[in-house]
C-alpha cells in the first residue's frame, strides 16, 4: 500500500437532505458522515441502493454542497469557496468517472479527453491525451465520435479523460458497472497504477471484487457509516455485508 500520512480529502460531519416529489418535508440522505482520504490511498464506498453513496461522492467532490459539515481538499474548505474557486479546484486537482459518462457525443474521443485540459490552459495536451489513451488501451477509438461508442467504450474514454487530468483525487461512481470481466480487471489495474503515482481514489461500487482491491472499504447504511474494513478481502466484505443484512432482517 503506497499511502502516506498527508490528508488529501477530509469530510467532517457531512449531512445532506432533499425534498422529493414536491413534498415540503425534507428527507435526510446523509447524517454526519466523516471520512479521510490520504495521498495515494484508495477507498471503496459500499452500501445498498439509497444508502447515500453517490450523494456523499458528490458532496466530497464539490459538485454538491452539504447542508451541514465541511469538506477539505489539501486543507482548503470547499464549503467556504465561491463558485469560481470550486470550478478551478475541480479542473486542476479533481477528476470524475460518472455512471452516465458525461461525454459530448458530437466530438471525437480525443477531443473529449482533451477538452478539460484545453479549458484549463494546460501544457502538452496532445502528449497527455496520447499517454492516457495508451494507458487505458483505447488508441484505436481516438477518431471516433462518442455517439457511436458502446457503454463499455464510453466508460473507458471517461476514465482516460480523468487520467489525462493527473488529478490529486479521482472520484469514481461504479466505474466497472458497464464493463465485462476482462475490461473491469484492466480498469482496477489502472487504479492501482494511479494510486502508486500518488493519486487518491474514492470509488462507489456494488462489486465486492472491485471493492476488495482498495486499501479500505467504508459501508454506508441509511446515510451513516455502518462499518469500515481495513485491508479488505472479498471474503471479509461478503461476510460483513451478510452479517449486516442478517442483523437488519432479525
Amino acid at each position: 500500500m503506497n499511502v502516506n500520512n498527508e490528508s488529501i480529502l477530509k469530510a467532517v460531519n457531512v449531512s445532506k437532505s432533499f425534498r422529493f416529489g414536491g413534498s415540503q418535508r425534507k428527507h435526510r440522505v446523509l447524517t454526519e458522515v466523516s471520512l479521510e482520504l490520504h495521498s495515494g490511498e484508495w477507498v471503496s464506498l459500499m452500501g445498498a441502493s439509497g444508502s447515500g453513496k453517490t450523494t456523499f461522492l458528490n458532496c466530497a467532490s464539490g459538485i454538491m454542497c452539504p447542508d451541514e459539515g465541511d469538506v477539505f481538499i489539501s486543507g482548503e474548505s470547499i464549503v467556504a469557496m465561491g463558485d469560481n474557486e470550486k470550478a478551478m479546484l475541480r479542473r486542476k486537482n479533481l477528476a470524475y468517472v460518472f455512471q452516465d459518462y458525461n461525454l459530448i457525443d458530437e466530438i471525437t474521443v480525443e477531443q473529449n479527453i482533451a477538452l478539460p485540459l484545453a479549458l484549463d490552459g494546460a501544457e502538452n495536451v496532445a502528449t497527455r491525451v496520447g499517454r492516457a489513451m495508451a494507458m487505458i488501451g483505447i488508441e484505436e477509438l481516438g477518431g471516433k465520435r462518442a455517439s457511436v461508442l458502446s457503454g463499455g467504450e464510453k466508460q473507458r474514454v471517461a476514465l482516460a479523460r480523468a487520467v489525462a487530468q493527473e488529478p490529486l483525487v479521482l472520484f469514481a461512481d461504479e466505474p466497472t458497472g458497464a464493463l465485462d470481466s476482462v475490461s473491469s480487471e484492466n480498469i482496477l489495474g489502472i487504479f492501482q497504477q494511479l494510486k502508486h503515482t500518488g493519486t487518491s481514489i474514492l470509488m462507489v461500487t456494488h462489486d465486492i471484487h472491485a471493492a476488495s482491491k482498495a486499501d479500505r472499504v467504508v459501508i454506508l447504511r441509511d446515510g451513516k457509516i455502518d462499518a469500515r474494513i481495513s485491508s479488505p478481502t472479498e471474503d471479509r466484505i461478503f461476510d460483513l455485508l451478510r452479517e449486516k443484512q442478517d442483523g437488519q432482517v432479525s
